[in-house]
Parts: C-alpha cells; structure tokens; sequence
C-alpha cells in the first residue's frame, strides 16, 4: 500500500475494511483494530462471520448482498469483540477492485453512543406517554367527581331560586344568582376538561343524528343571551330562514357555537355587539361569530386552537378561561369533517367561523374520535 494512502488509511477517525466477496478480511486499518481488540494480523486471519454473533450471522449476509446488488449502502449490524463484548456497527458498503479482484470496501463506525441516546430518547417518550396516560386519566375521573356534586349545588340552587319554598328578598337573589351563574361556569370549565382528554385518549365519540340548525342555535341564544346581558352586550343572531335538517352530533354542535359565542362575549368590550350568522351553501352549513373585542395577532392566530394556549398571561387572568375551548371546537368541527377559521386584527376585533357538511361521508350513528 502507498505510503500516503496508508497515512490516511490509518488517520481517519472511522474503521475501514477491504473484504473479499466471500467475507474474509483483506486489510483493516487501526481504528478498526482498536474497537474490536484485536490485531492487524489477528483480523487478517479472519472472517465477516468470525465477529457476527451467530443470531445475527444470516441477517447480515442477506443485508450486505443486497445492497451489493443496489451498489452499495448502509447496512446495521452487530460485532463481537476480542474481550466478548458486543459493539453495534453502522457499515457503509461499497463494491470495489482490489489488486485485480472483485472486492468489498466498508467504512465501520461505532454507534454504541448514537444507540444509547435512541434507547434514552424512546424510554423517555414511553415515560411520557404513560404520564400523560395517567394525567388524562386522572383528569377524566376528577372531572367525572367533581360533576355531580357540582350538579347538585346548581340544581338545589335553582330550586331555592324559583322560590317554590319560600320568597327571596333582593339580597338573597342576588347572591343566589351569583351561585348559579358561578356554579354553570365552574361546571362549562369541568365539561371542557373532561373532553379534552377524551379527546386527547381517543375516546371521545359522536353521535350522529338528525336535526334543524335554526332548532339548535335557539338554544344556545336562550343560553347566551343572560350571559351577554351582564355585560350589556347586544347578540345578533342572523340565521337563514332556509336552515336545513343536518346529520350531527347535536350536544357538540351546540358546544361548538357555545364556545365561540361565549370567548366572542369574554373578549367584547361592555356596551358592544355580538354577531351570529348561519347559512347554507354547497352543502355545508357556515356558521360564523364576530366580535369586536382586543382582537389576536397573527402570530398568536396559528397557536389558538392549541390545548391550554392563552393569547396573553394577562389576559387569561382579565379574561378568565382555561384554554380548552377553542381546541374543542376545532376538534368537533374535524371530526365531523369540517373545517374551522379565524380572521383578527388586533384592536378590530375577531371572527370565527366553521363549516361542517349537512351530511357527513360516514353513514354510521357512531363515530370515534382518532385522538
């Protein structure tokens, strides 16, 4: 061998192997050596299958003939050292002559250390998969605890309130009312909860069946429209009259236009407006809710339909919320194969909007959520 070649030869930080066709060892320079143990002349005894396990002898034939047959490529395998100890070895292959014979040249680098990191990266993913299994679970189960307490105190609430059992004075209204209304939001922030991690488990389902639009959205102006009033917030409801049946999911199409009227109403200034509007068109029913509220930036606008994002710290504690709503709508309108949109500018205002279509591609009255 030249004398430069064989400088550079022995220099390089990689092993390097010239292998005959039927695996026996030709040269091999000192890196390669020095992480199996063994000597130059020892190796040159040698063959490929001599430093193969045995479980792993087959594979690794078949592996490095067809990349041969592909002229060359990266092949895996594991070597054995002098010592016994195993070494884990990326190869990168390439056919050659070597003094007038067909040959092999393979360039070995150990990734003992690359391996390492793979097996810590995939414990730690596994480790954070089954915590967040164990949040989501306990999060589910905590929602489902704190419901039914919670659902009493505003059912006996509002028996108290109805004065079916005796008037109330001015007072005892008010604060009565303040227990209710505090009572529903805690109970709206449980339901959020409890969906996003059915949603985030893959166990959140739809239940599809058929219903007027116009029907729906009464509701949810019923529900609203006190909540406005506190504010003294003028809703605008602007349906079609033209309004189709649809096949959905009733309660989460209710809960999609509850949560965008009611962030629309969170962000409006008192004393301002809220617009619904509704129509039909291809097919698809598009509804829409303006505010004109602090209004988002364009940065903040690609992060709103994220669990738990809040647009400003700030306002989260102004404002209120828990960053939920917004990611439940988005997923709703998915899972029913729509689409939902935002168009903000700060300090104008914003508008959210989704479309769904009237009839969904799957005929099924259950639909499950793919998480």
């Amino acid at each position: 061998m030249d004398k430069i070649y064989e400088t550079v030869f022995n220099s390089v930080n990689d092993g390097i192997l010239i292998i005959t066709l039927d695996g026996r060892f030709l040269e091999v320079n000192q890196i390669t050596c020095d992480d199996l143990g063994y000597q130059r002349h020892e190796l040159l005894q040698m063959t490929v299958m001599d430093i193969t396990p045995p479980e792993f002898r087959e594979m690794a034939r078949e592996n490095v003939i067809g990349k041969m047959k592909q002229g060359g490529g990266i092949v895996e395998t594991i070597s054995i050292c002098k010592d016994g100890s195993l070494v884990p070895i990326e190869l990168n292959i390439h056919p050659i002559e070597y003094n007038g014979a067909p040959a092999i040249l393979a360039v070995a680098r150990n990734i003992t250390e690359r391996k390492k990191a793979e097996e810590a990266m995939l414990s730690a993913k596994l480790a954070a998969e089954d915590a967040n299994k164990s949040k989501s679970e306990f999060l589910a189960n905590m929602s489902h605890e704190l419901r039914t307490p919670l659902n009493s105190i505003i059912g006996f609430s509002d028996v108290i309130s109805n004065e079916s059992h005796g008037s109330l004075n001015e007072l005892q209204k008010k604060f009565i009312s303040n227990v209710i209304s505090n009572g529903k939001h805690l109970l709206n922030i449980i339901n959020d909860i409890l969906s996003a991690s059915q949603i985030e488990t893959g166990k959140m389902e739809l239940h599809i069946s058929e219903f007027h639009v116009s029907e729906s959205i009464n509701e949810i102006e019923v529900l609203m429209i006190p909540i406005a009033s506190e504010k003294n917030i003028e809703l605008k409801f602007n349906i079609d009259i033209g309004m189709p049946n649809i096949r959905a999911d009733a309660t989460k199409f209710e809960q999609i236009i509850y949560n965008l009227v009611n962030n629309a109403i969170k962000f409006t200034n008192e004393g301002e407006k809220v617009e619904i509007r509704g129509e039909i068109s291809d097919d698809f029913v598009h509804i829409s809710v303006k505010d004109s509220g602090i209004g988002i930036s364009p940065d903040d606008q690609n992060k709103l339909f994220t669990p738990f994002f809040q647009v400003d710290s700030s306002n989260t504690r102004e404002y209120g919320g828990t960053g939920l709503g917004l990611a439940i709508v988005k997923k709703y309108v998915e899972m029913h194969g729509g689409k939902v949109w935002v168009e903000s500018e700060v300090g104008k205002g914003s508008t959210f909007g989704f479309r769904m279509p009237t009839y969904p591609e799957s005929t099924s009255s259950k639909i499950h959520c793919k998480g």
